[in-house]
């Protein structure tokens, strides 16, 4: 067990979320072969730091290992959105890609997750996933009709990133019933804004209009 523990107390001076986890894990296997009750007492007895929260905060921003947070490059069309001078019909214009593992969240599945942390990481997702919406939100109302025209495509395709990682992690957290009911509904008609934003995209980039509209 002393070994594991240092391996994590190491893991959490790096500040490497996929080191942390992994320490952790193996902090917890050592507890069950060594008859540890509670390891995330023993880590705290350890290391003499406010090991949880940081714990917690790892687990919550694992990221899917199969994509760029959440999205790939079209390739057919390259990220303009446009095959000759009609709209890509393998992204439909958007010139990204959805991840066909995590969906566009581009988080790590939960499933695995430690018991003793799953509400906190499921929680501190659902904090990110607030300060989020307001940072897109701000991005978009940003966007004039003659700056989308001229956007550059990195930037274009930054943008369109933000709004199919943020819908996506708001629709997963939904059904993973992190939300507080009574913020449910807001939330769906911030789903249905996300959308026509998206809509926005799908036509030719000289000829979409962002209009401000806040989330």
């Amino acid at each position: 067990m002393a070994g594991a523990l240092n391996e994590l107390r190491d893991a959490l001076d790096q500040k490497q979320v996929q080191l942390i986890c992994a320490a952790y894990e193996a902090c917890r296997r050592a507890a069950s072969r060594t008859g540890v009750a509670d390891v995330m007492e023993a880590a705290q007895a350890a290391i003499e730091q406010p090991v949880r929260p940081l714990i917690v905060s790892a687990y919550s921003h694992r990221h899917c290992f199969m994509c760029n947070r959440g999205t790939r490059l079209c390739e057919r069309c390259h990220g303009t959105g446009l095959d000759g001078q009609d709209q890509c019909p393998n992204c439909e214009g958007l010139g990204l890609l959805e991840c066909g593992f995590c969906g566009a969240t581009g988080w790590a599945d939960r499933a695995p997750n430690p018991p003793e942390i799953f509400a906190e990481v499921l929680h501190r997702q659902y904090k990110h996933m607030k300060e989020s919406l307001e940072k897109t939100d701000a991005e978009l109302k940003g966007v004039s009709p003659t700056g989308m025209a001229s956007m550059p495509r990195d930037g274009r395709l930054k943008l369109v990133a933000s709004v199919l990682r943020l819908q996506a992690r708001i629709q997963d957290l939904i059904h993973a019933q992190a939300a507080p009911q009574r913020e449910v509904p807001t939330l769906e008609a911030v789903l249905a804004k996300l959308n026509n934003k998206l809509n926005l995209f799908r036509s030719k980039p000289a000829a979409a209009d962002l209009k401000s509209e806040t989330i």
